[in-house]
C-alpha cells in the first residue's frame, strides 16, 4: 500500500508543475495566443535495489483555446457640442483582448442616459440611431468607403472608431442626447466581416469561450455574448442673435435728446451669444439695409476712430473699425449689404 500512496502523491505534484509552466508561455496581456501547442515533459530518475535504473520520461501536449473578449472606451471627455442640422462625431476606441486576430462589427444605440452628468434625452437623432464607423479615408465624416466594421484587429491591438450623428434642425440649445456604440467580436481571418462565433461551434477547430462582462447602461450589450459597449453624448450649442436700434444724432438736438427724424443717425448693434462649452468659429454676419431710406456710413479707415459710431465697428477686434470696402479685412459693405466675416465668439461668451 505505502509505494501506491506514493505513486498517487507523485502524480498529484506533477499536474500541479506542468500547470505552472504552461503559464510563463503568455507572452501578451490577453495570454497565450490560441491555438499553440503546450508541451510538458517529465523526467524520473530512480533506483532499484540501490542500482539506478534507466531514466524514464513523459510528455504531455494540450492546445491553446480561443477567449474571446474586447473593450470599448469612449474618448469624448464631456457631451460633444453640436448645431442643429450638424453632422457631428462621437469617438470611442475598441481593444482586442482576445488570444487571437479577429473582427468586429459595429453599431450604434441610443442609451437612456449620458455617462457625463446622467441626463435623460431631450431628442433623437436625426440619423437615429447613428452610424458606427470606421473612418478609412480619415477625412472626419462618414462616406462612401467608410466601414461599419474592424477588419482582422490583432490581439491587444487599439482602433479608434466613430459615431456620425445628425443634429435635428428643431434642436434648441442645451438640449442633449445620449448613444453608445457597441462592438461585436466576429470571425477574423479573411477579406470583409466575418461571420457570428458561438460558444457552441468550433472556431478554427478550437473551442471557443466568450469572456466578455455586460454593460448595463447599453441595451443589448449582454454576459459573454461576445460584446462590449461604452456611451457619449451631443449638447446643442446655439448661438443666438439680438439686433437692436438707438438713435445717436439728430440734425435739431443733435447729441442731447436725439430722435429718430429724418437726417438722425441710427445705430444697429448686433449681438451673438455662444452659451455652449465650445468656441463658435467662422462665424460670420451678414445685414441687408436695402429697400430702406436709410444711407451708409463711409468716413473712416481700418485703425481710426471711429466717428460718430458710424461705418463697421467689431466689438473685441484688435482693430475695430473697419473699412467698408472690400479689402481682404473682416468688414466691408457692399450694394446695400454690411458683411462681417470671420469672427469667433468664445464658449458662455
Amino acid at each position: 500500500m505505502k509505494p501506491s500512496r506514493t505513486k498517487h502523491y507523485l502524480t498529484v505534484i506533477l499536474a500541479l508543475a506542468a500547470l505552472a509552466l504552461a503559464v510563463p508561455q503568455a507572452a501578451q496581456a490577453a495570454g497565450t495566443i490560441a491555438g499553440t501547442t503546450i508541451t510538458n515533459t517529465v523526467s524520473v530518475n530512480y533506483q532499484i535495489g540501490g542500482v539506478p535504473g534507466a531514466a524514464a520520461t513523459g510528455s504531455s501536449s494540450f492546445t491553446v483555446d480561443v477567449k474571446v473578449n474586447l473593450t470599448v472606451a469612449r474618448v469624448d471627455t464631456g457631451l460633444v457640442a453640436s448645431a442643429p442640422s450638424s453632422t457631428r462625431l462621437l469617438t470611442f476606441e475598441v481593444t482586442n483582448t482576445s488570444n487571437t486576430a479577429l473582427d468586429f462589427r459595429l453599431t450604434s444605440i441610443q442609451t437612456a442616459t449620458n455617462p457625463f452628468d446622467s441626463a435623460t434625452n431631450d431628442f433623437t437623432l436625426a440619423n437615429d440611431p447613428g452610424v458606427a464607423f470606421v473612418d478609412v479615408n480619415t477625412n472626419g465624416v462618414y462616406d462612401a468607403g467608410d466601414l461599419t466594421y474592424i477588419n482582422e484587429l490583432a490581439t491587444d491591438a487599439t482602433f479608434t472608431v466613430y459615431v456620425s450623428g445628425v443634429i435635428p434642425g428643431t434642436a434648441t440649445n442645451g438640449q442633449k442626447t445620449a448613444y453608445g456604440l457597441i462592438a461585436e467580436a466576429r470571425a477574423g481571418g479573411g477579406a470583409g466581416e466575418g461571420g457570428a462565433l458561438s460558444q457552441a461551434v468550433l472556431y478554427n477547430g478550437l473551442n471557443v469561450v466568450f469572456a466578455d462582462v455586460a454593460n448595463g447602461t447599453v441595451t443589448g450589450d449582454g454576459n459573454r455574448d461576445a460584446m462590449m459597449s461604452d456611451r457619449s453624448g451631443f449638447i446643442v450649442a446655439a448661438i443666438s442673435v439680438a439686433k437692436t436700434a438707438a438713435v445717436y444724432w439728430d440734425p435739431v438736438n443733435l447729441f442731447s435728446t436725439p430722435k429718430a427724424i429724418p437726417g438722425a443717425i441710427i445705430t444697429y448693434q448686433v449681438t451673438i451669444t455662444n452659451p455652449g462649452s465650445v468656441n463658435a468659429t467662422n462665424v460670420s454676419i451678414s445685414d441687408n439695409l436695402g429697400a430702406q431710406p436709410v444711407t451708409f456710413r463711409t468716413t473712416f479707415d481700418d485703425g481710426a476712430a471711429c466717428p460718430g459710431n458710424s461705418g463697421i465697428y467689431i466689438v473685441g477686434d484688435a482693430t475695430p473699425c473697419k473699412t467698408n470696402i472690400v479689402d481682404g479685412d473682416s468688414g466691408d459693405y457692399t450694394g446695400t449689404t454690411v458683411n462681417v466675416t470671420n469672427q469667433t465668439v468664445n464658449a458662455s461668451g
